[in-house]
């Protein structure tokens, strides 16, 4: 009889509560084999697989922001710079944005204005715009007081002029600190400097034997027109200081120095005669920003020859004007037996990660 009910249940199939006391017992021998089979995966994987998802989220980072990122590896042999077998990304955030809806100069990220002289005008670039066309206008925003608001590893600003049919063009348009600005002059060409931190004498003897204190990137004359918006771009990654208007690259200055610390609000116009007279929209300013290093486990380095740092573009492939080809950043393993062997990561001229 014992038999008969046993297979009577059989061919009717398992109850719940024993599919559910299998489907355990499945998952713990599963799951014991998925741990053995990973004891057997090779030691590489983890640093290799490190450095890949690095660059490739500074590759993506480059294609999103239309900027370039950069990562830098510490190698064998390296003078500073941290523990050799680490890695330096860098990110590029958005410190302030203004949209100018309203007097009320209320930034995204809780960096809020005041003024004077200021007025609203509805034909902005979109939407409303703020307007510096009167007599003594100026914008300013303590930039200062926010500890994350620091630019000295670099910046992109983004901006909509539009200067006045009325007044004569020129003027201070754009201060941050007095250490970053943006000047239009008379001729309608746009002029984007920094104050730098000179950190070599030979640096600052060779630029005071210029005569100059600041570092300057200009666009040629009749680069803004009155009564016309324009779009105005200026970066600075401490690889060189690039404006753009209207998604036209113009002069690119080459420099690796840091930007000095700011020393006051950021400042829109000027309230004196030397202040841009015109209409200003859409102001968002980024900062780039070191991340903390990224370790390597022990035992693993960077080849000697690696390259010091890989920079992609803002299209997401390499900067062309840092990598004439394929990069191969080499990762040295030491073995049990004393020796080693080196495995490579490979960036080709489009960003893709190997």
């Amino acid at each position: 009889m014992g038999n008969a009910r046993t297979t009577e249940r059989l061919e009717r199939g398992l109850t719940l509560l024993e599919l559910l006391l299998v489907m355990a017992i499945m998952g713990v021998v599963f799951g014991l084999g998925l741990g053995a089979f990973a004891s057997l995966a090779p030691p590489d994987d983890s640093s290799l697989g490190l450095v890949r998802s690095t660059l490739r989220a500074a590759s993506n980072q480059a294609l999103s922001r239309e900027t370039q990122a950069r990562v830098v590896f510490v190698r064998e042999g390296d003078a500073g710079g941290g523990e050799a077998g680490s890695l330096r990304p860098s990110q590029l955030f958005a410190a302030g944005t203004w949209q100018f809806e309203d007097l009320n100069l209320t930034g995204a990220f809780g960096i809020h204005g005041d003024g004077t002289a200021l007025r609203i005008v509805d034909d902005g670039f979109i939407g409303r715009a703020l307007s510096l066309a009167s007599p003594g206008a100026e914008a300013r925003f303590d930039v200062k007081s926010d500890p994350a608001f620091d630019p000295s590893d670099g910046f992109v600003i983004e901006l909509s002029l539009r200067p006045s049919p009325t007044a004569a063009l020129g003027g201070h348009v754009l201060n941050i600190g007095r250490v970053i600005g943006i000047d239009l002059l008379p001729d309608g060409s746009l002029r984007g400097w920094i104050s730098p931190r000179f950190e070599d004498g030979k640096t600052r003897d060779q630029v005071a034997a210029q005569g100059a204190s600041f570092l300057f990137a200009e666009s040629p004359a009749h680069s803004l027109a009155a009564g016309r918006w324009s779009r105005v771009r200026l970066e600075y990654d401490r690889r060189r200081l690039a404006i753009d208007v209207d998604g036209r690259p113009y002069e690119r200055l080459p420099s690796t120095l840091a930007v000095r610390e700011l020393a006051g609000p950021m400042v829109l116009s000027s309230a004196d005669d030397k202040g841009f007279r015109g209409d200003v929209d859409k102001l968002v300013v980024s900062l780039f920003q070191i991340m903390e290093p990224l370790e390597l486990p022990s035992g693993v380095t960077f080849t000697p020859g690696s390259p010091r740092e890989v920079v992609f573009g803002g299209g997401g492939g390499l900067d062309h004007e840092v990598h004439r080809g394929p990069v191969e950043i080499g990762l040295r393993f030491l073995d049990d037996n004393e020796g080693s062997h080196v495995n490579k990561v490979t960036v080709n001229l489009f960003g893709t990660v190997e």
